[in-house]
């Protein structure tokens, strides 16, 4: 009866490179997951921003329309800046403008700057039975950041 001799050198180095290839696997494994985690931290943030946007827009309309409540027949051409005094964002800002087009018509533009985004809406007003209503909105647009808002 023949018997296999089995060289212990050759079975330490296979256990070796085994171990070896693992560990290159379980770390290929660990930076893409980490790539993947960073991404879907990327993405919410840029959700969280737009969704703030959204609220400093929501927010100037209602603002705008509690001005127009004290308005009169007659609007002459009006800035300011909304308080922000409710929302917890360091780099927001609104401003708002209102230009009167005919008698009972105006146009409200309203500038928002959050952070690196700027956005501009118009929205426009029309007096009908002795108070201003929206006739439309447009949708927000982007606008290169200005120098100051």
């Amino acid at each position: 009866m023949m018997r296999l001799r089995i060289n212990h050198k050759s079975r330490r180095g296979f256990a070796i490179i085994t171990a070896l290839v693992l560990l290159v696997l379980i770390a290929a494994c660990l930076l893409i997951l980490a790539d993947v985690f960073m991404g879907d931290m990327r993405a919410t943030r840029q959700i969280r921003r737009r969704v703030q946007m959204q609220e400093l827009l929501t927010a100037g309309t209602i603002d705008v329309l509690a001005h127009a409540r004290r308005w009169g027949r007659q609007v002459s051409p009006v800035n300011w800046r909304m308080p922000l005094a409710k929302f917890p964002v360091a780099d927001a800002a609104v401003r708002v403008r209102v230009e009167p087009l005919a008698q009972d018509r105006v146009r409200v533009q309203m500038n928002v700057l959050l952070g690196r985004m700027h956005r501009r809406q118009i929205i426009t007003l029309r007096r009908q039975d002795r108070r201003w209503n929206v006739t439309a909105v447009s949708p927000p647009r982007r606008e290169p950041l200005p120098k100051r808002l």
